[in-house]
């Protein structure tokens, strides 16, 4: 009777023991989509993808989220540190290619699509982060109406 017990207590322990000691997948963070994200401050910018027609000039997605006050983002990209300031209101959620607010052109970026751009994110006495941003072409719907103006398929 007790070595009945005690295997079917082995047996049970060992079919299930493994969620006791290995990490749950559905508690690590991951980018769902085709773009990239990262906190900065009380910043977080999510799904941030380029589109781009040739490699030259691009348009920057994404969707901020703020949980402090206003702030004013510099993104820096390229050889020549080219840096392109957005203010990003507080205590809310803004899309960057959305219904209100048009993408952020980057001109120069000189990087073609399937490639991944450096770009750095930084405001105020927060450490900036460096991240590596997608870049994709309009050959895929929605990415399409994102295209900087004068692009060849527009």
């Amino acid at each position: 009777m007790i070595a009945s017990v005690a295997l079917a207590a082995t047996v049970v322990f060992g079919a299930t023991g493994c969620n006791l000691v290995a990490p749950q997948a559905t508690t690590k963070e991951y980018d769902p989509s085709d773009g990239v994200s990262v906190n900065v401050g009380d910043l977080r910018l999510n799904n941030m993808i380029v589109i781009t027609e040739d490699g030259a000039d691009g348009n920057l997605i994404f969707t901020a989220r703020n949980t402090g006050s206003a702030h004013s983002v510099s993104l820096q990209f390229g050889e020549d540190d080219t840096t392109v300031t957005t203010v990003i209101d507080g205590e809310t959620s803004t899309v960057f290619g959305g219904d209100d607010n048009d993408p952020i052109a980057l001109e120069g970026i000189d990087t073609m699509p399937g490639s991944l751009l450096p770009l750095y994110v930084q405001y105020g006495n927060e450490t900036g982060k460096k991240v590596l941003v997608p870049v994709l072409d309009g050959s895929i719907s929605p990415y399409d109406e994102f295209l900087p103006e004068g692009s060849a398929s527009e």
